[in-house]
């Protein structure tokens, strides 16, 4: 015979808020098109920032990890502190959650340069 739904526990699917899961994601797409990081980017484009390379120890050829880009860096400093952020920490904090701060410099999801 048929039971009835009464009786029985309802089934659900089980919450798992530590899964962990991978997913494709165009970085560009995270950031709207009228979002303030990208005119810093903009401005930064137009900058010779080659100053900032001149001492650079990690070049073509050699082991060693790359060191991080001089247009990053700026763009999530600058970025950061229009924003009234300007402890080095906070912005590693910040860059685990908003886009804006992550992605200033087209980060690309890597680690924060800021090592706690």
């Amino acid at each position: 015979m048929h039971e009835t739904c009464i009786s029985k526990l309802p089934r659900f699917q089980p919450i798992d808020r530590t899964q962990i899961f991978l997913r494709t994601t165009d970085v560009e797409s995270l950031i709207a098109e009228d979002h303030p990081v990208r005119a810093i980017w903009i401005f930064l484009d137009r900058l010779d920032l080659s100053k900032f390379s001149e001492e650079q120890r990690a070049v073509e050829g050699s082991v060693g990890r790359s060191a991080i880009s001089p247009h990053l860096l700026l763009s999530i400093w600058i970025y950061s502190y229009a924003r009234g952020v300007s402890s080095a920490r906070q912005i590693s904090r910040e860059m685990e959650h908003e886009p804006g701060p992550s992605m200033a410099g087209r980060y690309g999801g890597s680690e924060s340069p800021h090592a706690e």
